[in-house]
C-alpha cells in the first residue's frame, strides 16, 4: 500500500475524520495500514483452512437489505475500509474493488460513487452474460 497517497488523501479529508475520533492523518494511515493487514490476514486464514467461509467475510452491502437477490451486491468492513464484491453464491464472489468511505452513504464520496458504478457494472455484465451461480460464472471465465 503507497503510504504517501494515504497520507494525501486522508490531508484531503480530515474534516471526515473527527466521526472517528482520529485526531491526526498519521493516526488515520496508521490504522488504515493495519486494516489492510487484518483483511488480508482475514483472506488468507479463509484460503488456508477449510473451514473457514469467505460468507463470514462479506456482509450485503445495503445493511437493510436482507433478501436472497441473484448476484447479491456485498462488502467487508474494517472501520472505514470498504472491499466491494459480488456473491455468485455461497463462497464464491468476484470482488470488484475497494475504498476508504469516511461518509455515512457511498453517495456522498467522489471515492465510494465510483466504487458503487463499478460494482453496479460487474453485476449488470455478469447478469448479460448468464451468470447464476458459480458454474455458470467458472463456464464465462474458462
Amino acid at each position: 500500500m503507497d503510504t504517501k497517497h494515504l497520507y494525501e488523501f486522508f490531508e484531503n479529508q480530515k474534516e471526515n475524520l473527527s466521526f472517528f475520533k482520529v485526531k491526526t492523518v498519521k493516526e488515520a494511515v496508521n490504522i488504515t495500514l493495519r486494516e489492510v493487514k487484518q483483511i488480508q490476514e482475514k483472506l488468507v486464514e479463509i484460503i488456508q483452512n477449510e473451514d473457514k467461509q469467505l460468507d463470514e467475510l462479506f456482509q450485503n452491502l445495503n445493511d437493510n437489505e436482507y433478501r436472497k437477490t441473484l448476484l447479491s451486491k456485498q462488502k467487508t468492513k474494517q472501520r472505514w475500509l470498504r472491499l466491494y464484491a459480488i456473491k455468485i453464491e455461497p463462497n464464491h464472489y468476484v470482488i470488484t474493488g475497494g475504498a476508504i468511505k469516511l461518509v455515512h452513504k457511498m453517495g456522498q464520496s467522489e471515492f465510494t460513487k465510483k466504487e458503487k458504478i463499478t460494482i453496479e457494472k460487474c453485476r449488470n455484465y455478469l447478469i448479460e452474460q448468464g451468470v447464476y451461480d458459480a458454474d455458470s460464472f467458472y463456464e464465462l471465465i474458462l
